[in-house]
């Protein structure tokens, strides 16, 4: 063999490329390297830039399949997703991978909020603590009325002491013993000790329950298909994807629901040069959740390289986070037909060894690597980075428990209002 015209594309793990544009790893990088070493041929490097084309509506092709159907190149080492549209006008070689395309989102939200202090009781919980108050009250006013000379005599010439607050005492569990032992009462005696108990069950209960949620807080995860269509079909999501991809090719036409959903929210990322697009990566502060699609060997692999911080990585071995499985194989063109049958028998020889596996295990350790030094470059005050898979905090933090100073200052000024009218009415009567 003498020159063959070879399309490249940096798309780990599939293909890694240098500076240069050389080839240097990846699955089908290695596989050429075996490719050239056994059949002894020069390659002439044609970069597709990650546009794969597409079928215009006058069913021209644009980007690599134009390039392939006008016999402008041979061969194309992309990781090129082997789809019915495409083959049947190109000839791929023996598929040597099976793909599962799937999404990353960016990292999950923690949930905390004011709405934390809520969650540990349902709202029938709530609603029946005020039906309480209300009852104390109503208690209040009628022991007052029917029990007025009575009244007087307990408190000893004192003011009231309202029941309701009271209750409220000891369901915040202060001292209210000396209060409660003012009324003579039996009934109410009664009523102080059914409370109290009461009390001290829903204060522990409460007290426990929010602690736990605290300290390891809701992660509001979009871990399936389904939620992700959801979020788009309340315009709370963006989707995105590389141009001239089967991908975006693949939602556009779709008419299964899910994926038409998804099409809605999709746009395009047009950054090609690093392992994520930057749109995704630096979308953390929108009001949007934000989901790239692609490969699931991709994701894994700019997962491994960045780090739970970066991105998050919906469960996989249930299925519900995919979006279709394609082969994965080398498209060729006619001006390849006199050594198609050659590398065929060769890749299809080469599948049954085992080593594609193997070599997609060295990207992931490539991949690793990356991360642990831009770890260590962070930690030295580099920058960079990610975290592991169990990133998130093991301890309190004042993002978990800002609310609740929050409440504090509200009382703060709520006593400072009662302080100011007090203080008023006391220079009144002076």
């Amino acid at each position: 063999m003498s020159i063959i015209r070879i399309g490249i594309n940096h798309a780990p793990p599939y293909v890694r490329l240098d500076s240069n544009g050389q080839i240097i790893g990846g699955i089908e990088g290695r596989l050429f390297q075996m490719f050239q070493k056994h059949f002894n041929f020069t390659a002439i490097w044609i970069n597709i830039e990650n546009n794969y084309g597409r079928r215009w509506p006058n069913g021209s092709w644009s980007g690599m399949i134009d390039e392939i159907l006008s016999d402008r190149m041979d061969i194309c080492f992309a990781g090129t997703a082997l789809t019915y549209d495409r083959n049947k006008f190109i000839h791929y070689l023996y598929p040597h991978w099976i793909e599962r395309y799937t999404y990353a989102t960016l990292p999950p939200i923690r949930m905390n909020n004011f709405d934390t202090l809520r969650r540990p009781f349902e709202t029938l919980v709530w609603l029946s603590l005020l039906a309480v108050f209300v009852a104390f009250f109503l208690i209040d006013w009628i022991y007052n009325r029917l029990f007025k000379i009575d009244n007087h005599k307990r408190v000893s010439g004192k003011k009231n002491i309202n029941l309701i607050f009271i209750s409220i005492r000891s369901l915040l569990q202060q001292s209210s013993e000396t209060q409660w032992n003012q009324f003579d009462n039996i009934s109410i005696k009664f009523l102080n000790i059914i409370w109290t108990l009461s009390a001290t069950i829903l204060v522990d209960y409460y007290e426990t329950y929010l602690f736990s949620m605290m300290f390891m807080p809701v992660i509001d995860t979009i871990d399936t298909i389904e939620k992700l269509s959801n979020y788009c079909g309340t315009d709370k999501a963006i989707v995105m994807g590389y141009n001239n991809t089967f991908i975006s090719n693949a939602l556009s036409k779709s008419t299964d629901p899910i994926l038409h959903t998804l099409s809605k929210c999709f746009e395009i990322a047009d950054d090609k040069t690093g392992i994520l697009p930057w749109q995704f990566l630096q979308n953390s502060h929108s009001k949007y959740r934000c989901a790239f699609l692609n490969s699931e060997s991709r994701l894994t692999l700019a997962y491994n390289v960045l780090g739970s911080e970066k991105i998050y990585l919906p469960p996989f071995s249930e299925g519900k986070s995919n979006l279709f499985q394609k082969f994965v194989a080398l498209p060729t063109s006619r001006s390849f037909q006199p050594y198609y049958h050659q590398f065929n028998r060769f890749i299809k020889n080469f599948h049954s060894t085992g080593l594609l596996l193997s070599w997609f295990q060295r990207e992931i350790m490539w991949a690793k690597s990356q991360y642990w030094y831009y770890t260590i470059y962070n930690n030295n005050g580099g920058g960079g980075g990610g975290g592991g898979q169990d990133s998130y905090q093991s301890t309190l933090t004042i993002d978990e428990v800002e609310h609740i100073f929050y409440i504090y200052l509200i009382g703060i000024i709520i006593s400072m209002i009662f302080f100011l009218k007090e203080l008023n009415q006391r220079s009144i009567r002076i």
